[in-house]
């Protein structure tokens, strides 16, 4: 959860996510506070209404981008394998392809 107050901004990790999702999550929401036409916080302390899914895929395509960046998986590299090299979650690689 991404909240602002002020001039400062805080970003709100669940402390029981495994790292590899502390890392997605923490990226996640960079790429919304950078990407929102409408500020940061303002889902979570004005609106209470759904996100459009589009403003989640491009936040997930931007955590991607940013965690990722120009690597590839090996010659050989299973999915699982790629992702725990780049500490993402598994669940999140197919943001990258899915184009």
């Amino acid at each position: 959860m991404v909240v602002q107050a002020s001039d400062r901004v805080c970003i709100a990790l669940n402390s029981g996510l495994a790292l590899p999702w502390k890392r997605f999550v923490l990226a996640h929401e960079i790429g919304r506070f950078q990407l929102s036409t409408k500020g940061v916080g303002y889902f979570f302390l004005s609106e209470y209404t759904p996100m459009l899914p589009l403003v989640e895929r491009e936040a997930n395509l931007f955590a991607i981008e940013l965690l990722v960046r120009n690597e590839h998986p090996y010659w050989g590299e299973t999915v699982e394998r790629f992702a725990a090299r780049m500490g993402i979650p598994v669940e999140m690689v197919g943001y990258r392809t899915a184009g």
